[in-house]
């Protein structure tokens, strides 16, 4: 599945480093009401902190090594975007790691929801301790 930046213009809330710089992506130009798309990716974990930041429009659904490790989106605008950061550490383990995300877009005008552009953003951070 191929997947295009978006628009960089998006703000994000809070102190969340190299989110700012990321490029959102998504997989398809434009999106469809009520879509969905998947992104895969791996990274090595010895031990210490592994910290996910994650922004999309409208939820997500993150799972490592194939468990469920953490879900939602804080309701945000497009102009004003937040940024949840979670702590996999606990559900990493110790060697290559296979990393999903699944978002849902909207899409549609609600009481709940405002338009926004079909995106998301993360970042795994980490590091090791030595002894």
């Amino acid at each position: 599945m191929e997947a295009g930046t978006l628009n960089s213009d998006r703000k994000i809330k809070g102190e969340t480093g190299m989110l700012e710089n990321g490029g959102w992506i998504w997989a398809e130009d434009p999106a469809e009401t009520d879509s969905y798309a998947e992104f895969y990716d791996t990274f090595f974990y010895e031990r210490g902190t592994a910290e996910l930041e994650i922004s999309c429009d409208s939820n997500y659904a993150v799972y490592l090594n194939g468990k469920l490790a953490a879900f939602g989106q804080y309701a945000d605008f497009e102009h004003y975007k937040v940024a949840d950061r979670i702590n996999l550490a606990p559900d990493c383990q110790k060697g290559e790691n296979h990393f999903a995300v699944v978002v849902w877009y909207f899409g549609a005008e609600s009481s709940t929801y405002c338009i926004g552009k079909a995106g998301v953003i993360f970042l795994i951070n980490g590091e090791n301790t030595v002894p």
